[in-house]
């Protein structure tokens, strides 16, 4: 486990239900989008990647069997809530403990922007490796289903550009980096990785609020040159 990756998961550990608490006061918006986006389009036996404290309650799994809830921090787990349907498992989502071929669906929602490496070819190596086991898991004609804010071409470059400032930055106060993805890039990897069917939806509401690490207060995404979209694709 890389450095940056351990301190997400530290973070986690610690930050968890706070950042649950601003999730539903200070990101209302956000959370009516998820719903919106992939409530009616799940079935049979979903997989929930990144569910940390309980992403999925964002969303209604009347039509699925069963949730299967993953997170690398142990302690966000242990904190969810105990329902019907859902099961947790701690454990990486580049490495997925669980045989071929088993989920009708794979859902991530707000979790690409965390795989952030200790460097930028790590960081590329962590979403590929993400995309290849979750192919491998998913049933032949499954779904996976994204949420997530992705940024221009622009920001990809200067992150790209300025990838080892904003690590050795974000390490002096000891905080895990993060990194947004451009829709190019993520469509690009899912056709690489054998995807099929890829659809890219706009979540239009540029009112949705980011929180950033330890604030109790939200910035709208236009503020930050991001954009929710939803993106899907068939095994």
């Amino acid at each position: 486990m890389g450095d940056n990756i351990r301190k997400t998961k530290e973070y986690f550990d610690r930050k968890s239900e706070k950042l649950e608490k601003i999730k539903i006061e200070k990101q209302n918006n956000l959370v009516k989008t998820v719903k919106w986006a992939i409530e009616n389009k799940l079935y049979g036996v979903v997989l929930d990647i990144g569910i940390g404290i309980g992403g999925s309650f964002y969303y209604s799994t009347e039509n699925v069997k069963k949730v299967i809830g993953i997170d690398i921090s142990y302690l966000s787990l242990a904190k969810a809530k105990k329902i019907d349907k859902f099961y947790y498992i701690a454990c990486s989502a580049y490495q997925l403990a669980f045989n071929e071929s088993l989920f009708d669906c794979v859902v991530l929602t707000n979790v690409l922007h965390h795989f952030a490496g200790d460097s930028l070819e790590e960081t590329k190596e962590n979403l590929l490796n993400c995309f290849v086991e979750t192919k491998r898991v998913l049933k032949e004609g499954g779904k996976v289903f994204i949420v997530e804010a992705f940024c221009n071409r622009l920001i990809e470059k200067m992150e790209s550009s300025l990838y080892k400032i904003y690590f050795k930055i974000v390490k002096i106060f000891n905080k895990p980096l993060i990194y947004y993805f451009s829709f190019y890039q993520i469509k690009e990897i899912l056709s690489y990785c054998g995807f099929k069917n890829i659809v890219f939806t706009h979540l239009k509401d540029k009112n949705i609020k980011l929180c950033p690490f330890d604030a109790t207060f939200g910035l709208p995404l236009r503020y930050f040159g991001l954009n929710y979209i939803l993106v899907e694709a068939n095994k």
